[in-house]
């Protein structure tokens, strides 16, 4: 058990390790990396890829589509954007919507019309 205020014993390095310390916030490489050289992969297989699909996107996309329908769908819901900001105008909606009874509306008559033609009732 241990003692209270008691502080935890300090580590110390081999003489050696001492000596190649580095200070807080000090990198080992002070130089640092040459520009451009973690990306230089990523783009020589972006330019391949690029070129590939240049050459047979469009028919690997069809054949995808008629084979795997599913997977296509998933594919094409994956590129789209997460969010969507949607405007609506109520003016817009509002008409939308009295076209939509007014087309119910119709199609009623129209039914009703056709029942009595025929010697239905409908309620």
């Amino acid at each position: 058990m241990a003692k209270s205020g008691a502080s935890a014993p300090k580590k110390h390095l081999h003489p050696a390790l001492e000596a190649n310390k580095w200070s807080k916030g000090q990198s080992g490489n002070p130089k640092g990396r040459e520009k451009g050289s973690r990306n230089k992969l990523t783009e020589l297989f972006l330019a391949r890829l690029a070129a590939d699909f240049e050459a047979h996107g469009e028919s690997a996309i069809v054949e995808m589509r008629e084979t795997k329908p599913a997977e296509y769908v998933r594919v094409v819901a994956s590129l789209l954007p997460k969010q969507a900001e949607l405007e609506v105008n109520a003016n817009d909606a509002f008409i939308d919507l009295w076209r939509l009874v007014s087309a119910g509306r119709a199609a009623e008559a129209l039914m009703q019309a056709e029942a009595e033609r025929d010697g239905e009732t409908i309620q």
